[in-house]
């Protein structure tokens, strides 16, 4: 992963207050690899298929070539012209399945994982992907504002996205951990990453207090700021008999198959005499 910070806005537009829109980070497929679930990731494209209510995040590893420190070890090593054309047209094949794959979901955009390819011309597999889907690529971290519209009224939803760092997570507190962490860094709503293969959504179990001035009575009001927290979940199985796997080199546990989801709504509140939109959110953890 390279670093690269992308924010955006989104814009979302509701019909009425009674409209709905899901949103599904999708991510950590590892296509390709033995252990990639096939029968698993054909059923979720099954139950999404034709869902035009739903919006979608890639968070990085659709495939399982080349992790970051291969690919630095090619960078140190070199290669010639010729073995990288040819590399660059293997890992092309793939990138093209892959854009087959994800051709049926709408899009906010993609996000790069540590499982990626660098091609001669400075461009990455993932990179190549948003452009054959024609979506925006999201580097390796992303700040979203979700621009939401219903009948004129307008409000925001901010949501951040970041492939996620380090080893594998032992511990479902630990993933917990690096998402409460990553608070320090962001003011956000929906706090999103993969990476270790948990899959997850809850709301943070405290809520953050700040004074806002009241427009009326010029007095301060506290406001509390809800947080939800996200793991994206995996299509990598775990201990298969008889098969190698580095979740058993480093006795990691398995995880469960399955992508949680973010059902958002709306709804009109009333705040200092004035009546404004309110984005509402629901975790939905589908059964594995």
């Amino acid at each position: 992963m390279d670093g690269l910070f992308v924010p955006i806005t989104n814009p979302i537009t509701f019909r009425s207050l009674s409209d709905t829109k899901t949103i599904l980070h999708l991510g950590d497929l590892h296509y390709g690899h033995p252990g990639f679930c096939a029968t698993r990731w054909d059923r979720i494209k099954a139950k999404y298929r034709g869902r035009k209510d739903l919006l979608c995040i890639g968070m990085g590893d659709y495939w399982d070539f080349s992790r970051w420190s291969d690919r630095q070890s090619i960078r140190r090593s070199g290669v010639g012209s010729s073995a990288q054309d040819w590399l660059d047209d293997k890992v092309m094949d793939d990138v093209k399945a892959m854009a087959d794959e994800l051709g049926q979901f709408k899009w906010i955009g993609l996000l790069e994982g540590n499982h990626d390819w660098d091609f001669a011309d400075g461009s990455t597999a993932t990179s190549r992907l948003a452009d054959l889907l024609s979506v925006r690529y999201l580097g390796t971290c992303c700040y979203i504002c979700h621009q939401i519209e219903c009948q004129g009224c307008r409000t925001t939803l901010t949501h951040v996205c970041h492939h996620g760092i380090g080893g594998g997570a032992r511990t479902i507190g630990a993933s917990i951990n690096s998402l409460e962490h990553w608070t320090k860094a962001f003011r956000a709503t929906i706090y999103a990453m993969g990476h270790d293969h948990s899959s997850f959504v809850l709301p943070c179990t405290y809520t953050p207090l700040f004074g806002r001035i009241n427009a009326k009575t010029h007095e301060v009001d506290i406001v509390e700021h809800e947080s939800w927290f996200l793991r994206s979940g995996s299509m990598l199985r775990g201990y298969i008999p008889n098969e190698r796997s580095y979740i058993a080199t480093k006795a990691l546990p398995a995880r469960r198959l399955a992508y949680p989801e973010l059902r958002i709504g709306i709804q009109r509140t009333r705040e200092d005499g004035v009546r404004r939109l309110k984005a509402t959110i629901e975790g939905i953890n589908p059964a594995s």
